[in-house]
């Protein structure tokens, strides 16, 4: 008996129906979920609205602890209280609110306001539709602030004071990052492969510690993926007793690195690598740490205290990679089209550098006539001032002659104002010609329709263009020039 073969099932055919519009869209879901849900779905702006007047009853709350990350940001300045357990809050200041605190407090009251105050804040809940959480808009600072105090920032003296002990009394301390840490991520690969040279390290062997969800790990294997280099990948909760546990547990072979990285994000985050557990295991390590954690910006003790430090994960394994080239002396192999990427990149790194460049010179130029023509229209206030003061003398024949009879204060009074207001006007040149970019057919109807045609006719970037750029003086040429 013939046994008949089963036909597989075909997959579905993709829809190619056209997405509905927006509004559409909408109005299926909407109608779809009220039947499923039994209620009607509400936009976000109204969600905000019920969550604010929902917590607007619980009326002014007042919090204490310490002051983290302060700053103007977001057109308020803002700020994170946490205790000491790790919970914290944000807090922000508006406009209102920080002119009234600066008559009360006095005009340096912000700048008491830094990373370890202890304060107190009361203030109300309000949704920040911008951020997606819930903050406190502060109304009252408490009188009495104490810089210096929190136990965050008593963590973090601690652990640089140790670590500058370190380094004054250890010469292979003082040799990492931990003597100049504005030189944090002055690394290379060589100088990396020379370091672990002298501590008789061939690279064979990575252990990546790294939180348990990281989105750079990826990015951080690319680095050295074409290497004969082992990883040994140990995502764990990063906090200090893990961190530590991990270090003090490596095994010192000749041919086994640390590597300690994480992406950016908030400052809670990076935190535990300011503690003084984590800086002691990272200097008493038995296996070379190298660390890339958080951005550019984004320097912590641990970075100071590894033998070498990136400022990103990626970077970080691009650092690993070229060490172990260098120690196997190996180059990076590069293919045509990686070449022709590489020099893709620098041309255009070129040209928006020369872009860059000229934008500046045409902006000093721009103040630079605008300044002049002020100066001219102050003279005209001068001469306009004197005459509404009093009469010069063959004032009045003159004024008589050009068919202007009375008194001349109060020709003096219109012509002080005009010029006034027009020296203002120029004096906002440049700030009228840095404002957001405007697109050229606009701004060829406010009179530069000629300079607009020419550009329309080169391409931005050549040399007619730069030809054109080294021209511009007038708040409304650098708009349509320099527009994106």
């Amino acid at each position: 008996m013939r046994r008949e073969r089963a036909t597989p099932a075909r997959p579905p055919a993709p829809d190619r129906t056209p997405a509905p519009s927006t509004e559409t869209a909408l109005a299926r879901v909407r109608k779809s979920t009220a039947r499923e849900f039994r209620a009607d779905p509400v936009e976000v702006g109204e969600a905000a609205a019920r969550l604010a007047e929902a917590i607007s009853g619980l009326g002014s709350v007042s919090i204490i602890g310490e002051c983290r990350n302060p700053g103007f940001r977001w057109g308020a300045f803002r700020f994170d209280v946490c205790d000491e357990d790790g919970g914290w809050l944000p807090v922000a200041i508006d406009r209102e609110t920080h002119l009234r605190l600066r008559s009360a407090y006095g005009p340096d009251y912000a700048r008491s306001i830094t990373d370890g105050t202890v304060l107190a804040v009361s203030g109300v809940f309000a949704p920040a539709l911008d951020r997606g959480q819930v903050e406190i808009r502060a109304t009252t600072l408490s009188p009495v602030r104490y810089e210096r105090a929190g136990a965050s920032y008593r963590r973090r003296a601690e652990a640089r004071a140790e670590l500058d002990a370190r380094a004054r009394r250890d010469a292979r301390v003082r040799a990492r990052a931990a003597a100049s840490p504005e030189r944090v991520h002055w690394s290379s690969a060589s100088a990396l492969a020379e370091r672990l040279s002298d501590a008789g390290v061939a690279i064979e062997r990575v252990v990546a510690i790294r939180p348990q969800a990281s989105e750079t790990q990826r990015e951080f294997r690319a680095g050295f993926a074409s290497c004969g280099v082992e990883l040994v990948d140990l995502p764990m909760r990063l906090d200090a007793s893990n961190i530590a546990a991990a270090l003090d547990d490596a095994v010192d072979d000749g041919r086994t690195i640390i590597a300690i990285h994480r992406g950016g994000g908030h400052w809670t985050t990076r935190d535990v690598f300011d503690d003084p557990e984590v800086v002691r295991a990272v200097l008493d390590c038995r296996v070379p740490v190298v660390t890339g954690i958080g951005h550019q910006e984004d320097v912590t003790l641990a970075d100071r205290a590894a033998l070498m430090s990136t400022s990103t994960p990626t970077a970080l394994g691009r650092l690993i990679g070229g060490a172990w080239r260098i120690q196997h002396g190996e180059r990076e192999p590069r293919s045509a089209d990686e070449l022709a990427a590489r020099l893709d990149v620098d041309a255009r790194s070129q040209l928006e550098h020369r872009i860059r460049d000229a934008r500046r010179a045409a902006m000093w130029r721009v103040r630079l006539r605008s300044l002049a023509v002020a100066l001219v229209w102050a003279a005209g206030i001068v001469c306009f001032g004197e005459i509404a003061l009093g009469p010069l003398p063959g004032l009045a024949a003159w004024l008589a002659s050009i068919g202007v009879t009375g008194d001349s204060t109060g020709f003096g009074l219109l012509g002080v104002v005009v010029c006034a207001t027009a020296g203002v006007f120029v004096l906002r040149g440049p700030v009228r010609a840095s404002r957001g970019a405007a697109g050229s057919n606009r701004l060829a109807s406010f009179g530069a329709p000629g300079l607009a045609r020419r550009l329309a006719r080169v391409e931005r970037g050549s040399e007619a263009w730069f030809a054109v750029a080294r021209r511009v003086s007038t708040p409304r040429a650098f708009r349509v020039v320099f527009a994106e």
